[in-house]
């Protein structure tokens, strides 16, 4: 497998990688672009349209009671159990599943990328119940893995937090980008996201495997999806 190339990139590879290699009709990237004027989550919420603002107070008031906060190192390295479990509650219910994370994973990162690998919990009173991790620097932030207790996902809307808490910390990083990844394509746009194609080629070593998979595979793509736009008319 080869990827990931945006669609400028695509027009270098594509020439290069079609012959041997078949295009995988994968979702779009979902991709946050932080506006250099806002300056915390108020600046974010005054540009949504009524509407969308009422619904981000909406499911920001059902974490009434949660603390979310940052790990330090040695939060992290005692909360790996945790981290394990909630990160392997996501996975589970991931149609595609190319790696399962080690617990130790997170310490490592940590480790090796301090304060530019943050890992924030979310608590009910002292049990984690939810967690973000990014990767970032000035010019974008990386949404990682995450980590849900699906039991209580509803209560609290947890997922759409972990959106909201991303968007937060990008502001807060002075990111230019936030890059959420490929899932939950619609709930993402919700927050402001706009999708970007991604192309990614792949074939199988076995020539007579490749040819028999390349009209299956490639005929495959995407579900269908609503963009939604949440921010004010200009």
């Amino acid at each position: 497998m080869v990827k990931d190339f945006y669609e400028d990139e695509d027009k270098i590879a594509a020439p290069v990688l079609s012959k041997d290699y078949f295009m995988l009709n994968t979702d779009p990237e979902m991709v946050f672009e932080v506006n250099p004027e806002w300056n915390n989550f108020e600046d974010y919420l005054a540009a949504l349209s009524s509407k969308y603002r009422v619904r981000t107070k909406g499911a920001m008031a059902k974490m009434e009671g949660i603390a979310i906060r940052d790990l330090s190192f040695d939060e992290v390295k005692h909360s790996l159990n945790d981290l394990y479990i909630l990160n392997d509650n996501v996975i589970r219910k991931a149609p595609v599943k190319l790696i399962r994370p080690s617990a130790e994973y997170f310490i490592q990162l940590k480790e090796i990328y301090g304060d530019h690998f943050r890992i924030k919990g979310f608590f009910r009173e002292k049990t984690m119940i939810a967690f973000t991790s990014s990767l970032w620097n000035e010019h974008h932030m990386e949404a990682h893995c995450i980590g849900i207790d699906y039991n209580l996902n509803s209560q609290y809307s947890i997922y759409q937090n972990i959106l909201y808490s991303y968007i937060n910390d990008a502001i807060e990083c002075k990111s230019k980008r936030l890059y959420f990844g490929r899932t939950a394509l619609e709930i993402k746009s919700t927050t402001g996201a706009k999708p970007y194609h991604l192309a990614c080629y792949f074939r199988f070593a076995n020539r007579m495997l490749n040819l028999l998979a390349k009209p299956m595979i490639s005929s495959t793509g995407p579900g269908d999806w609503i963009p939604r736009d949440p921010f004010k008319s200009k």
